[in-house]
């Protein structure tokens, strides 16, 4: 704890202004001392603390911690004890709990069992199955074995020589029919482009006796032209002469 010490000495000048009532010299200031106020300060980390604040006010306070700084006891309840009734009533909810679990352990029991010899039926089914699939891959190797010395096909089941010499025959008939078309459609290339050349020389022939006749048009125009003007000329000269 701290020791708190007070001594407060102030000193507060009064100033007065001047009245007109008579002023003994010798009282121009005038001085407050307030009294020391000292109190014992308790010690450090003790069982029974003694605390006193300073304090200007003639009677001063004191303030005393009660107890002797331990926790103060907490009385214990006593159990509550249950009646007859709810402790049967738990027994008989536990008993059904126990039950249900019972018999739903025995329906798990008996569905595991019954998956279990689905499992075995299944599992000598596909065994047997293997065992059927192995002897079936055995025959079929000797059927295709049986098939390939006799040169037959296994699919359509005709002779593989016979299929052979056709499908070389059906070739061969492919072959010859694709060398006639090219060698038609060399020729009809070659017809075309001298028909196309025949037509451009029967054009160009076209167009020139197209333009003699428009050249002839135009002389005839102007024959026409100056026999008009012949005769005009001649009907004048017999007008001349009549006269």
């Amino acid at each position: 704890m701290l020791c708190l010490r007070f001594q407060v000495k102030l000193r507060i000048p009064v100033i007065m202004e001047k009245s007109k009532l008579p002023v003994p010299r010798g009282t121009h200031a005038a001085e407050l001392v307030l009294p020391n106020a000292k109190k014992p300060c308790p010690p450090l980390y003790s069982k029974d603390p003694n605390i006193a604040f300073s304090s200007t006010a003639p009677n001063c306070v004191v303030f005393k911690a009660g107890g002797n700084g331990k926790k103060p006891a907490v009385k214990k309840s006593a159990p509550v004890v249950r009646g007859p009734v709810n402790r049967y009533r738990t027994e008989s909810e536990l008993k059904d709990k126990n039950q249900l679990l019972e018999a739903a352990n025995v329906s798990l029991h008996t569905d595991l069992m019954n998956a279990q010899n689905k499992i075995h039926e299944i599992s000598k089914q596909q065994e047997s199955l293997k065992e059927e699939m192995k002897e079936l891959q055995r025959r079929l190797e000797k059927n295709l074995i049986i098939l390939e010395s006799r040169n037959i096909d296994p699919v359509s089941g005709e002779q593989i020589i016979a299929a052979a010499e056709e499908s070389s025959k059906v070739k061969a008939e492919t072959k010859t029919f694709t060398e006639n078309l090219i060698t038609e459609l060399k020729i009809f290339t070659l017809a075309t482009k001298e028909q196309k050349e025949l037509v451009q020389t029967v054009k160009a022939k076209w167009s020139e006796a197209e333009e003699k006749r428009k050249h002839f048009i135009q002389e005839q125009e102007a024959f026409q032209s100056d026999l008009e003007q012949f005769q005009l000329s001649l009907e004048q000269t017999q007008k001349w002469l009549q006269i």
